[in-house]
């Protein structure tokens, strides 16, 4: 009862932790530590480091044992942090080392860990929620494989007849003196292209993939490529629910960890993916800083933030249990995007056969029209 007590009071009034500044490498740590390690790596660092010191090690011991129990770059990683540590380093210092590897939001948790003596207690919240995310990240990439898979088969299918089959159709169409509709011109015209230049075609075909991603992953294209994620039918759902699932769960485990509410918001803004959501809470920084609450911000942004939302989380506010009030919004949207990624299959298969129906009846109708129109000169 006494250790729920502290935590509700360091809740309420939160601690006021500064964010850890950047920390400079030399040029030849850079290239030693550049890079990135997996979630999955992370998640296994977290939970045996949080055991490990809830089981009474010191926390060298503990990054001791761990730099002798992984492998690869993580391995580099957490030596660094053990001689860091060694040499009288706080440990959010040593990790601030890491900024590529260790977001923010860690990096904060440790800190006010550290100030408020809680840092076994923080590990293991930050455990949880790196759990979390590593479940709800494998399933939209379960819920990707399918329609990747069929998108893949269709350009591979689309390569197979350009190359093997339509030049050999054209060919038997150019001997028969008839008059063919626009669709077969087209794939005479495709077909002698991938025979004249089938390397080109087909290398072009594939770096103009890689530069259309490329390009729409770029920063200043960001604003149209995530306006448009906002508002197509299935993309829509699963980018708000994920977006509102960050926010929430990451806001609430700072604030239980006793960070104040202004910087909360701070590091939830590099936690969310989308510009728009990154760009209200930029704004909504300033504005709680001046004295705002949460609730009148978010009542100004429907679009991104449902009406239930505002409403469990201006009762939160009210009494004093924001970061439970934020949890329980976090478990709502995780359960919501749960259900879309179960059901992505079901949902995008009539679109997919749709659009193979469509590729399909164009060869079709290309293809057997002529050959009709031959046979029927033939009988003539």
């Amino acid at each position: 009862m006494a250790k729920k007590k502290v935590v509700e009071d360091a809740v309420k009034e939160p601690a006021q932790i500064e964010m850890v500044k950047p920390v400079k490498m030399t040029f030849t740590e850079q290239l030693k530590y550049a890079g990135t390690v997996s979630k999955k790596q992370i998640l296994f660092f977290t939970k045996n480091i949080a055991v490990m010191l809830e089981a009474g090690s010191t926390l060298p011991e503990a990054l001791d044992v761990m730099s002798k129990h992984v492998k690869g770059k993580l391995q580099f990683v957490i030596m660094d942090l053990a001689q860091q540590v060694q040499h009288g380093h706080r440990f959010s210092y040593s990790l601030a080392r890491h900024r590529n590897i260790f977001p923010n939001s860690y990096i904060n948790m440790i800190e006010v860990g550290e100030s408020t003596g809680r840092l076994g207690e923080n590990l293991q919240r930050l455990a949880h929620e790196l759990e979390k995310g590593y479940e709800l990240k494998k399933k939209i990439i379960g819920a990707s494989l399918y329609p990747g898979i069929v998108f893949i088969g269709g350009i591979t299918l689309s390569f197979g007849i350009a190359i093997f089959i339509l030049p050999k159709v054209a060919k038997l169409f150019r001997n028969f003196k008839v008059e063919l509709p626009w669709t077969t011109r087209a794939l005479m015209g495709v077909a002698d292209f991938f025979q004249d230049h089938g390397s080109i075609a087909i290398g072009g075909t594939f770096f103009g993939m890689i530069f259309i991603y490329w390009f729409l992953k770029r920063a200043f294209m960001r604003p149209i490529t995530h306006w448009f994620i906002l508002h197509l039918p299935v993309m829509k759902s699963v980018s708000l629910h994920l977006n509102l699932t960050l926010f929430c769960r990451t806001l609430s485990s700072l604030l239980e960890s006793g960070v104040t509410i202004d910087e909360a918001i701070r590091v939830c803004q590099k936690s969310v993916s989308n510009i728009y959501f990154k760009r209200f809470l930029g704004s909504a920084y300033t504005n709680i800083k001046a004295g705002d609450s949460l609730t009148a911000l978010l009542e100004t942004k429907k679009k991104l933030f449902p009406a239930t939302d505002v409403q469990i989380i201006h009762i939160g506010e009210r009494s004093g249990t924001l970061s439970t009030s934020l949890k329980y919004c976090a478990d709502i949207h995780e359960k919501e995007v749960d259900n879309i990624t179960k059901n992505m299959a079901t949902i995008l298969e009539p679109i997919l056969l749709v659009l193979i129906g469509i590729m399909v009846g164009f060869l079709a109708l290309s293809i057997i029209t002529p050959i009709y129109s031959i046979t029927s000169n033939l009988k003539a």
